[in-house]
């Protein structure tokens, strides 16, 4: 019996969780996501959601191959676990992108919190193969609102958010939120 018990724990661990990064998978941040935005329903306290994506990724699986790829996949994954407070989450969502969920967090402090994410990826260096390699992220940042609690517009703004930063010239939080009532986007706020 303890060793099924084990096999099952086992089993779960693999459903939820990324196996090259080791963190939350996409199917297992989404149900986190919505359970914290449950909770916003229920309490009212903010919550902030971003979406990071590792810049020029296709450039370093060319130029270094696929290993070193996965390498600062993993790299990327583990600072951002080690910037986050206990209770934030991250996940992958695929590829080079990946979420991050800051319950009780309103977007000014959500995004500080990312600022400080890219500047510890800045003054990140991984060795591969003899080749000492740096890179960078964008991120996009927005705050969920009790008449914005969705998952789905939450991400995509979040991930529109990420894009501007990335046309702005990459390495850089975009902050910015969405007005409900009148269904326009303020003006984003572009950070670092």
């Amino acid at each position: 019996i303890r060793e099924f018990d084990f096999a099952v724990r086992e089993l779960q661990q693999l459903a939820l969780t990324d196996e090259l990064t080791q963190i939350a998978n996409r199917r297992f941040f989404d149900q986190q996501l919505k359970t914290e935005l449950q909770k916003l329903r229920r309490t009212h306290l903010p919550l902030s959601v971003a979406v990071a994506d590792i810049d020029r990724f296709k450039a370093i699986n060319d130029i270094h191959g696929h290993e070193a790829g996965d390498e600062i996949l993993k790299e990327f994954a583990h600072l951002m676990v080690s910037q986050l407070r206990a209770g934030d989450i991250v996940g992958r969502m695929g590829g080079e992108e990946f979420g991050l969920v800051f319950p009780n967090t309103e977007l000014a402090m959500a995004s500080r919190v990312c600022e400080r994410l890219l500047e510890t990826v800045r003054a990140c260096k991984i060795s591969i193969g003899g080749i000492e390699l740096q890179f960078t992220a964008s991120v996009g940042v927005t705050q969920a609102d009790l008449q914005n609690t969705r998952p789905e517009p939450l991400i995509a703004r979040a991930d529109q958010l990420m894009y501007e930063a990335k046309a702005g010239g990459r390495d850089c939080v975009v902050a910015g939120e969405f007005d409900p009532v009148t269904n326009k986007e303020p003006a984003s706020t572009s950070l670092g």
